[in-house]
């Protein structure tokens, strides 16, 4: 059974009315570049300007949710190594939706630009456009995750044949990192499903059904469980909770019972003193 966030069904019907509503529908963008050269920071200005109609612009995918995700990109750019033609860039990337509850942080970045570089979409493994390419496949099945159990499967798979072709390219550099981050996704179902579960009660919360509400809860909390037992310190799984706590606290206060609200601040020690703040302030 498929499950559907905060006007849903409206919004499926005004997606059969209107034209394609881009999945990627906003990216801020900021490239620091400040200790190059003159023509290189404008070089990287014109970059800038590109990027976000690279995502926009385009179907990643069949989109049946109507989806809507912005983004957020930073690139630090520090120094540049000319080889023949070529321009290598090398600094940072932090790439991750505007909510923050996905991230992904590059901190041995290099990438090819040369002046007048088009960003086109291509199976080719191409020195930058792919790796666009890759988060944002990686970023909407995240998304995907959150509609369907495990329903971004083939988006990840699309992200990791991107990363693997990658490796074995004329651009390689940094492709083995890629796919071992994305691995760690992969490798942790547990945390996948606790992000469905999340989503899943804020659907019955909007859709009235909130009787079933305490027992998805004890499902979410099972699945956050069984993440931590793995990897205490998962990344990912702290990235969500942290982005998420204000709402996730909020709806063990209103449909979860003083067990449950317990187990979130055992499992989520980092946040304990958000949680426990917040219970005295639903007493009052």
């Amino acid at each position: 059974m498929e499950f559907k966030k905060v006007f849903l069904v409206l919004a499926l019907s005004l997606y059969i009315l209107t034209p394609l509503i881009a999945q990627i529908s906003d990216v801020e963008i900021t490239i620091e570049c400040s200790r190059l050269s003159r023509e290189e920071r404008q070089d990287l200005r014109t970059l800038e300007m590109k990027i976000p109609g690279y995502f926009t612009n385009y179907e990643w995918f069949d989109n049946p949710y109507n989806i809507q995700m912005p983004i957020r990109i930073n690139i630090f750019a520090n120094s540049v190594n000319k080889t023949g033609n070529n321009r290598k860039f090398s600094g940072q990337m932090f790439v991750s939706t505007l909510s923050g509850d996905q991230r992904f942080l590059e901190k041995g970045m290099r990438f090819i630009y040369n002046k007048n570089q088009t960003l086109i979409h291509q199976e080719m493994i191409s020195p930058l456009a792919s790796i666009f390419d890759f988060y944002a496949y990686a970023l909407l099945a995240g998304e995907m995750d959150t509609y369907e159990l495990m329903g971004g499967d083939n988006l990840y798979e699309k992200a990791r044949d991107i990363a693997s072709r990658g490796q074995y390219s004329n651009y390689s550099e940094g492709w083995a990192e890629r796919l071992k981050e994305l691995n760690k996704i992969l490798d942790l179902p547990e945390y996948r499903r606790f992000k469905f579960y999340f989503w899943k009660i804020i659907d019955l919360e909007n859709k009235g059904e909130t009787t079933k509400i305490p027992e998805n809860i004890d499902l979410m909390l099972e699945n956050l469980e069984s993440a931590f037992d793995i990897n205490s310190s998962e990344r990912n799984t702290t990235i969500f909770l942290n982005a998420r706590k204000e709402a996730l606290i909020g709806l063990l206060l209103d449909y979860g019972t003083k067990e449950q609200r317990q187990k979130l601040i055992e499992l989520n020690s980092q946040n304990k003193k958000f949680y426990q703040n917040k219970i005295e302030e639903y007493k009052k």
